[in-house]
């Protein structure tokens, strides 16, 4: 009966109803991105947190790296580059597997990044927590829901030969011990970036028309590194002396790009100020605006209804009955603007928008939109009741 009522009210001012309405979503919408844009930077924040900020780097670009082979290749272009023993170099890997019906790519880590390193996962644990079986590769899997934890896999590796000139093939067991989070992404090591972020350092994509899933693993593990590519990324790492590491730095430097992990951090965070300056002040001046606005409806609502109230008071209503209807007039309000919210966030999942826009939506946001509707529904009511209580119904009737 309530919502009748309010549905009434809505209906007899439609069309400032209406610009209320895309007020409230535009105000939902842009305090939702300043908080997905914080949500996006501090989710790949906590996956960094374990390693050294000064003493590790993240290095990428190093195209030499994609015409080395093997461990012995790496040690003889990190001594061309007269790259002391201090620093460790751990470059990322890939490949390309098969089972009989699925395509899949396969990224992995050196064992020093696998034990720091700690991608977000959405069920599971991380590889190199759980117990090694003999003859298995542990892995975590990003794309892949289809593919269940604790399950074991046999993929293979398509190669070449040397000792007999031929095409060949590898197969190896992968035991899959958790799924990456997508909304997080993972470190691909395809990247290219002067100024390294986090935006740049992580993938949340992967070329799913041809591959179904990415297998992330240790290459150390049942020398899977063989049959395995050098990327144009590494990690750096200092085993002793940081003038020694930062010196060595320098010299990597003249054949790709090195940011240590400290620099990728304050990058970020830098980088995240700036996109939030830009939004954050409109997101809340739009929401002044929405909730002034409609305050501003529930009071001039009010006095047009006021006849209306008192003629419901005198046949047996009370004036929480007709704050009721107000309330419930503001709740068309939600319910338009929530139609509104839902049709855009939609559009923007399956267009892939947040993925583009580095923008992860988390609890936060669903709490936000709760918050702020329930706060203009507070001083909805807070404003309604102020002006009907203590309001003779006679008096209104005859003033009107």
């Amino acid at each position: 009966m309530y919502l009748k009522f309010g549905f009434h009210i809505f209906s007899n001012n439609l069309f400032a109803n209406i610009i209320l309405i895309v007020q409230l979503t535009i105000s939902v919408i842009t305090m939702n991105i300043t908080v997905g844009l914080y949500n996006y930077a501090y989710a790949r924040f906590d996956v960094l947190e374990n390693f050294a900020d000064d003493s590790t780097a993240y290095l990428s670009g190093f195209i030499d790296l994609y015409n080395i082979y093997g461990s012995e290749g790496l040690a003889e272009y990190k001594s061309s580059l007269s790259v002391s023993d201090d620093t460790t170099l751990e470059p990322i890997m890939y490949n390309y597997m098969t089972d009989e019906a699925s395509y899949f790519t396969c990224c992995a880590y050196g064992s020093e990044t696998s034990q720091v390193l700690r991608l977000s996962l959405s069920s599971g644990s991380w590889y190199s927590d759980c117990e090694k079986t003999d003859g298995c590769i542990n892995a975590v899997v990003f794309g892949g829901s289809d593919y269940a934890v604790d399950e074991v896999y046999e993929l293979s590796i398509d190669y070449y030969d040397y000792s007999t000139g031929t095409e060949a093939e590898k197969t190896f067991t992968f035991k899959v011990t958790g799924t990456v989070s997508e909304a997080t992404g993972f470190v691909g090591g395809s990247t290219y970036a002067q100024y390294e972020t986090v935006k740049t350092m992580f993938t949340t994509s992967y070329e799913d028309e041809y591959y179904d899933a990415v297998f992330i693993f240790d290459y150390n593990d049942e020398d899977i590194s063989d049959y395995m590519y050098f990327s144009s990324n590494l990690f750096a790492y200092a085993q002793d002396s940081e003038d020694k590491f930062k010196t060595d730095l320098k010299k990597l430097s003249s054949m790709g790009f090195v940011s240590t992990i400290s620099d990728v951090l304050d990058n970020s965070e830098e980088n995240l100020q700036e996109e939030m300056h830009s939004v954050f002040p409109i997101a809340v001046s739009l929401t002044l605006v929405g909730v002034i606005g409609i305050m501003c409806l529930v009071v001039l609502n009010t006095l047009k209804n006021r006849r209306n109230f008192s003629i419901y008071f005198i046949t047996g209503m009370k004036w929480s009955d007709c704050i009721k209807i107000c309330i419930s007039h503001v709740l068309c309000i939600f319910i338009g603007s929530a139609f509104l919210i839902a049709a855009a966030f939609l559009i923007a999942y399956y267009a892939d928008l947040f993925n583009y826009t580095h923008i992860l939506m988390l609890a936060n946001n669903a709490l936000l939109t709760s918050g702020m509707f329930l706060l203009v529904l507070i001083i909805s009511f807070i404003t309604t009741k102020l002006m009907l209580y203590g309001t003779s119904p006679v008096a209104a009737l005859k003033k009107d």
